[in-house]
């Protein structure tokens, strides 16, 4: 079972005490956890995140509840299906960290020195968020000799060539300092007069060129056909343009 709420279904211990519950929706939490957990399975992301997603999910309602007053007929599982959108698509938005992995290690077995390797072993699975802060390290584990020699040869193969749309990078590092770019600056927009188009296109970013998700798994998350989907990517489309152009994008 993905989520404890699933299975006890209002009759497990604190279920009686849960806010949710108090308020009256604890079947209606329990139908669109159920939808919330096959949306998930669409996605090509790990069982156990799927489940902390869904238990961020529920932490949310359960702690805003309050804030739900259910007026002009809204209903408790449109407001609880937001809440989850947040929470998946904060999952989606986080950055890419940097690690050397036992693959990377054995890719780097022919092409540099025993020692070498051996010092990168300290570093194996240790996560960076920057080019820069994994470099830095390195530098202090291998030495700045070693580090002029090799570490070029050590930062290609850090991680596997990141792919966009498809199109695999030959150069990881510039592939992502420019992926990074793009979404903080989707993100800025988001607070601008264009914000959903910001929005949607951050989306379409992370979740179809990044992750490689269809345009209609997109729709389905929106709520909407995937022809009006395909509606308003036109119609945002010169907006996105206009605003990357605005930052020295062309």
């Amino acid at each position: 079972m993905i989520h404890e709420c699933l299975n006890a279904k209002g009759s497990g211990p604190g279920c009686s005490s849960c806010p949710v519950k108090v308020r009256g929706f604890c079947d209606d939490l329990v139908i669109v956890l159920g939808k919330m957990a096959a949306n998930l399975k669409r996605f090509r992301i790990p069982a156990a995140d799927q489940k902390d997603i869904l238990a961020d999910t529920v932490e949310g309602i359960v702690k805003n509840i309050n804030q739900f007053e259910g007026k002009n007929r809204a209903k408790f599982s449109t407001w609880a299906w937001s809440v989850y959108l947040n929470k998946r698509n904060d999952y989606f938005r986080k950055p890419v960290m940097f690690k050397i992995t036992e693959e990377s290690l054995c890719r780097l077995a022919l092409k540099i020195p025993n020692e070498v390797l051996g010092a990168l072993e300290t570093l194996k699975d240790l996560e960076y968020e920057t080019k820069g802060k994994f470099m830095e390290t390195l530098e202090k584990t291998i030495g700045k000799q070693q580090m002029k020699q090799f570490g070029a040869v050590i930062a290609r193969h850090a991680r596997q060539p990141i792919s966009i749309g498809g199109v695999e990078s030959t150069d990881p590092w510039q592939e992502f300092e420019e992926r990074t770019a793009i979404i903080n600056l989707l993100k800025k927009g988001m607070a601008g007069e264009h914000g959903n188009c910001a929005r949607l296109f951050l989306d379409l970013y992370v979740c179809h060129h990044q992750n490689g998700q269809k345009l209609e798994d997109l729709a389905a998350v929106y709520n909407i056909s995937y022809d009006n989907l395909k509606q308003r990517i036109h119609r945002c489309r010169p907006i996105i343009r206009r605003m990357m152009e605005s930052e020295g994008w062309h």
